[in-house]
């Protein structure tokens, strides 16, 4: 049928062949058709043809038995039911191509284009074959296209397919514009290719079911929402069983994005708030100026997450190898882990913000973290491997940040940073720490803790108030060393220790301050700094102990040692340890200006002190020594207290003063320019050597020696023993008494012989040997202090008492021989003696004189 005008049909125009109509016009509501039998039925041939130059419309029952071909300016089939046995043209070639509500079929391939819209809103497309549809905009609404063999979609402007499906069995290939897919569907059985100016998938569902591949590319905004499509399905889905590419300019993800193999998605910025990047093998995402995966989930066999700011805030990023690059990360309450052992990659260039909460995790064999900045602070930072934990931030010279946060490795850990806030938090690791702290060190409530050795140095301040910092374990044998250096340390109620056995040293620069702390190793223990403030209860102990500073305060407050080791204290300044304890459990070193406060000085084995000024030993100090004791000072040693040891106690000084007592069980050695003693002064054996002058003054003196077979040997130019104070005339209490040899001379010369003194004076006093007895000297005085009276004063005349019978001349003794002029006289011996004779002699002048010893 051919005509220029209008053709309208609401009948039935058809043919057992072919069937061609051509019309300026055409408007049928009836049927047309070709390959038609007499029956109605359709057979397998007869092509129909449809053309119009103008509007051609077909809302009824369009057939062929073989190809169909429908054209027209504009084309209007909606509602209509139109099928072909073999091929499907459709074509407006200046309008509309409407296709809503309709049912249109071909056997073989469907072709449908249309220079305005194509429009299959609620209708349905198929294809036996393949299909191609191209307009200038296309609309699916709620409607279905299908095909069996590849299919194309081509929209150089919208592609609307809200609510509706598109469903390949083998290829798809959307190009569009705007392409709109809400609640919609786009599958393919094969690969898929979307491409267009931005891709609305909220609620629908965009997936290739092959291994072949799906790529979407859009250039402005994609997104993605869950929700459901409207046959009921999942939505906010896409995915493939092969690789997935997913690109855009922005692309909004708040639904799920999978690939069975590899997942990369592309954007100037990726927001997967909420959303979903799972891949079987490798998951990329390029995120441009950002990634915002908050609340979101990125998982695959291995992660590269590439973007300048990435938000990983409650989000989840997952893999068997991690790798992060950006400018910036924050990760508030996130998790970030790496499964594999292999190298982990956290590139952050600006700040790395781990805090509230956030989790980074790996078990990766090494890690570094370098970013501007490290914040960890109330987060968690766990490092499974075998190597090493690198921390790093701005190269080293930036902050370090990690209040009540967590940062432990299974390896080796080193920080290098500008400052380090460890207050509440912790940082541990297996195989040692050595931390290098340009600034400050913050450690109040933190822990610091290495199984192995540990090294921090800090060019400021550490802070470890009520803070803890171990080394070592318990374990034997375990060797590890601590080493804790900064410019001050602050330790009040704090621990520095280390559990193995090698060396620990705290170095404290101006000041170490260790009020109610304690600083403590198994192994040597070195605390050093210009003031050590050891108070409160604080400890200081280890196997051996080495303290050094200016001045050092141990008010309340022990510095010693537990197993068999030695203390060895030297300042340049004072030592004040009121009330405190500094003991060795076996030798005691003590080096200071002078002593201060009191406190208690003990060696189980020897004990040394060594001054540089006068000292006064007090009650309040307390020395003592298993074995040695030895003091030395250029000054004046003053002693009102008790000194003691067990075997040997020396002293060497400017000027030796003692009131008091001093002991030893073996050797007492002295020497000094003056000695003076009025308190007790004894030992097994006894050489006291004074250059000037030794004096043994009072009452109340004693120099002794307590071995019979030992000596007591006085050195001195001048030798004095004398009682000044005694006002009666009774028997000598100032004693020098050795029960072995003694010897009072002025000293040795080179071959040990002994020389004179110049002076031995010996008044009202007693010196006695249980042993031989040497006297060397160029004068020997031994008298009794001149009797002195009070009372009558006056001058009384000789003449006057001869008047009265006395005379002023004669003798009194017991021996006659003795006011003979007689020199060889014996003593009275008391215990032989008449009572009664001994109690007139006691009467005369000058009281018994007794037997003396006859042992030297």
């Amino acid at each position: 049928v051919s005509t220029g005008g209008a053709l309208s049909n609401s009948g039935t125009l058809a043919a057992q062949e072919n069937t061609t109509v051509n019309a300026g016009s055409v408007n049928s509501t009836g049927t047309l058709g070709a390959g038609v039998n007499n029956d109605g039925s359709v057979g397998k041939g007869g092509d129909l043809n449809l053309s119009s130059t103008g509007q051609l419309t077909a809302t009824g029952q369009n057939v062929a038995g073989g190809n169909a071909s429908i054209s027209g300016g504009a084309v209007n089939l909606s509602g209509s039911q139109t099928a072909a046995n073999g091929n499907l043209s459709l074509k407006a070639s200046a309008g509309d191509l409407n296709l809503s509500n309709a049912t249109t079929s071909g056997q073989g391939a469907v072709n449908a284009n249309a220079a305005g819209a194509l429009i299959n809103d609620h209708g349905s497309l198929s294809s036996g074959s393949h299909a191609t549809l191209a307009a200038g905009r296309i609309s699916n609404q709620g409607g279905k296209v299908s095909t069996q063999g590849p299919l194309t979609v081509q929209s150089s402007g919208q592609f609307a397919n809200q609510g509706g499906t598109l469903v390949s069995e083998s290829s798809m290939q959307v190009h569009g514009g705007a392409i709109a897919n809400n609640q919609g569907t786009i599958q393919s059985a094969g690969g898929m290719s979307i491409s267009g100016t931005s891709l609305d998938n909220s609620a629908g569902r965009v997936t290739s079911l092959n291994g072949d591949g799906l790529s979407i590319t859009t250039t402005g905004q994609l997104i993605n929402a869950s929700g459901t499509t409207s046959t009921g399905a999942q939505g906010g889905v896409m995915g493939g069983n092969g690789g997935v590419n997913v690109q855009g300019g922005t692309i909004v993800n708040q639904g799920v994005i999978t690939a069975n193999t590899g997942l990369h998605v592309i954007g100037q910025s990726v927001d997967n708030s909420g959303g979903s990047l799972k891949a079987a093998q490798s998951v990329t995402v390029d995120a441009g100026a950002r990634l915002s995966n908050a609340n979101g989930t990125i998982v695959g066999q291995s992660a590269t997450v590439n973007g300048a700011t990435i938000d990983n805030s409650g989000g989840t990023v997952q893999a068997t190898q991690v790798a992060l690059n950006g400018t910036g990360l924050v990760n508030h309450n996130g998790v970030i882990t790496q499964t594999g052992t292999g190298s982990m990659a956290v590139n952050v260039s600006g700040t790395l913000d781990n805090s509230q909460g956030g989790t980074l995790q790996t078990n990766s064999t090494d890690l570094t973290l370098a970013p501007a900045t490290l914040l960890n602070d109330g987060g968690t930072i766990t490092h499974g491997g075998s190597g090493t934990l690198m921390v790093k931030p701005g190269n080293g010279t930036r902050a370090f940040s990690n209040v009540g946060g967590s940062v432990v490795t299974n390896g080796q850990a080193v920080v290098q940073a500008g400052s380090w806030n460890n207050a509440q938090g912790t940082f541990a690791a297996r195989h040692g720490i050595v931390a290098s702290i340009a600034g400050d060190l913050a450690n109040s409530q933190g822990l610091i803790r290495s199984q192995a050795g540990l090294s921090l140095t800090s060019g400021g301040t550490l802070d470890n108030q009520n803070g803890k910092i171990a080394a070592g374990t318990d374990a034997r044998p375990d060797t590890s060393t601590l080493n804790v250096q900064a410019a001050t340390i602050q330790n009040s109620g704090g621990l520095i220790a280390d559990f193995g056995t090698g060396a620990t040293s705290v170095q404290g620069g101006s000041q170490l301050l260790n009020s109610a702390g304690t600083i403590t190793g198994n192994g040597d223990v070195t605390a050093q700094a210009s003031s050590i403030v050891n108070t409160n209860g604080a400890q200081l102990s280890g196997a051996n102990v080495q303290v050094r500073s200016d001045t050092l305060v141990n008010t309340d407050s022990k510095i010693g040692n537990v197993a068999d080791g030695n203390v060895d204290i030297a300042t340049t300044g004072a030592i004040t340890n009121t009330n405190g304890q500094i003991g060795a459990t076996h030798d005691l070193s003590v080096s200071a200006s002078t002593l201060l406060g009191g406190g208690t000085y003990s060696a189980a084995h020897d004990a040394s002190v060594n001054l540089q000024g006068d000292f006064s030993s007090t009650p309040a100090y307390q020395f003592s020594a298993g074995h040695d004791l030895a003091f030395t000072l250029p000054g004046t040693f003053t002693n009102s207290a008790g000194l003691q040891s067990v075997n040997n106690l020396s002293i060497n000084a400017g000027d030796i003063v003692n009131s008091g007592a001093i002991a030893a069980g073996n050797l007492l050695q002295t020497h000094s320019n003056t000695l003076t003693n009025t308190g007790v002064m004894v030992g097994g054996s006894a050489s006291l050597v004074a250059d000037s002058t030794l004096s043994n003054i009072g009452p109340t003196a004693l120099i002794g020696a307590s071995d019979s077979n030992g000596t007591l040997e006085l050195l001195s130019r001048d030798i004095e023993n004398r009682d000044d104070t005694t006002a009666t005339d009774t028997m000598a209490q100032t004693a020098i008494y050795g029960l072995g040899k003694v010897v009072l001379a002025g000293g040795k010369d080179a071959n040990g012989n002994y020389t004179n003194a110049a002076l031995i004076r010996n008044q009202s006093a007693l010196i006695q040997s249980g042993g031989d007895m040497e006297l060397h000297a160029d004068q020997v005085t031994n008298t009794r202090r001149v009797m002195t009276t009070t009372g009558y004063t006056n001058n009384v005349d000789p003449a006057w008492l001869q008047q009265l019978g006395i005379s002023m001349s004669g003798c009194a003794a017991y021996f006659t021989d003795a006011c003979n002029g007689a020199y060889d006289v014996p003593g009275i011996d008391l215990a032989k003696a008449d009572p009664s004779v001994i109690e007139q002699l006691r009467k005369q002048i000058g009281g018994i004189f007794i037997d003396p010893p006859h042992e030297g």
